[in-house]
């Protein structure tokens, strides 16, 4: 069965993955030129972060992220993963709140698209055994999803973090979801559905890795831009 978004969605698929490219290379240059520059030249930096995550609806659901210190509490970034509704592409910003640089707290909104997926199967079974299992399958259209959220992070080392965040989405536009058999599932299948679908409640964990330069023997780079 052909997805009615298919070429929509590799659309979206390409472009997040020339978002990402685009990083990846401005990092690199960026290191190139910090390496050729005269050691009077070097002014403060801010490093690029690689950040791996995972749990409930996040942003990318499974997946990573690459991102930068735009300001002295600002970071932004984009990043590729894979949940429940299939691949999906994005960009975000964190706001960090307070000075402290083992921990800190932060809000947080990002902006994803989800590509979608064909006859997905979910099956609920009873716990106690006593009633047969049950079963549906649907479509996941894509869809774009808007989505604000809290956390803290716990700045472990150097380079070395890790964050956990709260936080819920919202599908804009239309329910991305079609139930093909049956039309009509049980409460208990639509919750479950609900739970896993794009948007709704997050929980999401991750680790970061700071992938700037990191010489402060001669004080040119400033921690507290870092």
């Amino acid at each position: 069965m052909s997805h009615p978004y298919l070429p929509a969605s590799r659309t979206a698929f390409r472009s997040g993955a020339i978002i990402f490219g685009s990083l990846l290379l401005g990092h690199f240059s960026a290191r190139a030129a910090l390496l050729t520059a005269p050691a009077d030249s070097l002014a403060p930096i801010r490093p690029f972060v690689l950040t791996l995550s995972g749990g409930l609806n996040g942003p990318y659901g499974w997946g990573v992220d690459y991102g930068r210190r735009i300001a002295k509490h600002l970071d932004a970034g984009a990043g590729l993963g894979y949940d429940f509704c299939g691949l999906k592409a994005g960009v975000g910003a964190r706001y960090y709140i307070g000075e402290d640089a083992k921990f800190a707290t932060f809000v947080g909104a990002n902006l994803s698209y989800c590509v979608g997926r064909d006859k997905v199967t979910v099956t609920m079974t009873d716990g106690g055994g006593l009633l047969p299992p049950e079963t549906a399958q649907l479509d996941i259209h894509a869809c774009v999803v808007g989505q604000i959220r809290v956390g803290l992070r716990w700045q472990a080392g150097q380079r070395l973090g890790f964050a956990i965040a709260l936080g819920h989405g919202v599908v804009v536009g239309a329910d991305p979801i079609q139930y093909l058999s049956p039309s009509n599932p049980s409460e208990n299948i639509r919750s479950l559905v609900k739970a896993r679908q794009p948007g709704g409640p997050e929980l999401s964990l991750a680790v970061s890795m700071r992938l700037g330069h990191s010489d402060t023997s001669k004080g040119k780079y400033d921690k507290s831009r870092q």
